[in-house]
Formats: structure tokens, C-alpha cells, sequence
């Protein structure tokens, strides 16, 4: 599927599911358009051998925006904040770290005592 049908069908998809792409949902479909060709990359990756390849494809996408369109809005307007901050991670108002428990505490049950 080309990029333009992608982004089309993901249009429809959105129009079908009710999706106000021009205000109360535009974060979401934004989001979703501009990364369709990475989604369909993957996809195409696992199962782009598959007779109904094109069809799941479209399976998945339905399945993302249902599972947007079911999210409670607490969660949606979390997420909409998040978009407006940018790259929060890249942020100077958030600290993080990874390690390896095992070296650092032992193991998990010693990891709180760190």
C-alpha cells in the first residue's frame, strides 16, 4: 500500500470510527498519520508474506483508533498534554537512570533498599 493510500485509509478509518480530526481528536490522528509508515513497515516486516496482508493491515489500524476511541478521557487529555510539552524527555525537569539490579543491589528484593 502506498502512502497515499495508507494516510486515505486511515482517513476513512477515523471518519467510520467518528474521529474529529480537526479539533477534539487531532492530536491522535496526527500522530497516527505521521507514523502509519513505520506501523506498515513492521507490519509488513512479520507478515508481509501473508495472502491477507493488506487486510489485517487495515484490521490493525481499526483496532488502534477503536482502542484511542475507547480510552477515558483523563487518560486522552494526559496524552494531549504530552504532545504539546514535545520531547518531555528531553526535558531538564525529569532525571533518569537505568542499571543493572544484579550489580547495583543483588537483586530485586534488595533494589528498594538502594
Amino acid at each position: 500500500m502506498n502512502q497515499f493510500k495508507l494516510h486515505q485509509t486511515i482517513a476513512e478509518a477515523c471518519k467510520e470510527h467518528l474521529i474529529d480530526t480537526g479539533n477534539e481528536d487531532q492530536y491522535f490522528f496526527v500522530r497516527l498519520v505521521a507514523n502509519a509508515i513505520a506501523l506498515q513497515e513492521l507490519f509488513h516486516h512479520i507478515y508481509g508474506t501473508h495472502p491477507d496482508y493488506e487486510i489485517k493491515l487495515i484490521e490493525l489500524l481499526n483496532t488502534i483508533i477503536k482502542a484511542y476511541k475507547e480510552r477515558p478521557d483523563q487518560l486522552r487529555k494526559k496524552d494531549k498534554e504530552k504532545d504539546q510539552q514535545g520531547n518531555w524527555f528531553l526535558n531538564n525537569q525529569i532525571a533518569g537512570m537505568s542499571l543493572y539490579v544484579d550489580r547495583f543491589a543483588g537483586d530485586l528484593s534488595n533494589l528498594s533498599t538502594k
